[in-house]
């Protein structure tokens, strides 16, 4: 595949922006320390305000036509948010029991696999749930009683791993677990996808990029960055982006043995997606100094129709 070709997004604002997720043509920024956030129906050519149903969301995702939304105040009330317009506008969302009263550890994660929206814990606790509705919703135990857990899907498997191991858990139904080791023995696993075939892992200590088919078997490849941050795959790319003010980056891979850097500006980012053909970036204004400016790269340019 050609090199992603990285064009400017500006966010309407400069900030901390935390995340950007994809859903049904639309990107959504959003920051974890106010309610500030941002959407996008052309690839991230522009950009509109939005405001979050509250402040410190920590966890967004889309699936079958809703925006799912957690924050690190859902606290004992086991509370919720979604939006079935886009984000726009914002309903309560009755989150499952989470098995315990200490207020610490509250929902923190959303991942949605194979159809499916996964919800766990911050660290201390490894009750989890998935649902296929929002509604109603099937118990498990997850692998890693973490607060920073990544997880994806491919080859007929789940795959999930945690800042806090140095083994990726591997499951064929995504409620029973069994752990693998990785390559290295460091623990600071942040960022996995999968795509071509492969699960890739980021992990934030290393310079090591590592890959397997099955999560059972890890190879490692060397790139001479650390602090990586996030992993996605679309259009037949790997993109990989390293925060850290004296070491950012973004990587592209198209085999994810190869890794070549791309950076697309000096922003430093904390987050990436894929969806609609384009890649976006966002822009951390702690690492990368008081910035809107995100970047973009889209495959292909063809015409979208808004969500709303």
């Amino acid at each position: 595949m050609p090199a992603p070709n990285w064009q400017a997004s500006t966010l309407p604002a400069a900030g901390n922006w935390t995340s950007v997720k994809y859903g049904d043509g639309r990107f959504i920024a959003y920051s974890s320390t106010s309610a500030v956030a941002a959407y996008s129906d052309d690839r991230g050519a522009s950009w509109q305000s939005l405001t979050m149903p509250t402040i410190g969301v920590v966890a967004l995702e889309y699936l079958d036509g809703v925006w799912y939304a957690i924050s690190v105040y859902n606290g004992t009330t086991a509370t919720g948010w979604r939006s079935v317009n886009g984000g726009l506008t914002w309903s309560i969302w009755t989150l499952p029991d989470r098995g315990n009263t200490n207020i610490n550890y509250y929902w923190s994660q959303l991942f949605v696999c194979n159809n499916r929206l996964y919800i766990l814990q911050s660290g201390g606790y490894t009750n989890a749930y998935y649902t296929t509705d929002g509604a109603s919703w099937v118990p498990f135990f997850a692998p890693f009683a973490s607060s920073k857990i990544s997880m994806a899907y491919g080859n007929g498997v789940y795959i999930m791993s945690t800042t806090g191991n140095s083994v990726a858990a591997r499951s064929t139904d995504g409620v029973t677990w069994t752990t693998h080791s990785i390559v290295t023995t460091t623990n600071n696993w942040r960022g996995l996808c999968f795509g071509k075939g492969m699960f890739v892992m980021v992990n934030y200590d290393t310079t090591m990029i590592v890959r397997s088919a099955d999560g059972i078997t890890w190879t490692a490849t060397t790139v001479p960055r650390r602090f990586w941050e996030m992993a996605a795959f679309g259009s037949g790319t790997f993109v990989a982006i390293a925060s850290s003010t004296n070491n950012s980056g973004v990587y592209w891979s198209d085999d994810g043995v190869t890794w070549t850097l791309a950076s697309p500006n000096t922003s430093c980012f904390m987050s990436v997606a894929y969806g609609d053909g384009a890649f976006i970036l966002v822009p951390y204004a702690y690492y990368g100094g008081n910035t809107a400016a995100g970047a973009r790269a889209s495959f292909f340019a063809g015409p979208r129709t808004a969500v709303v």
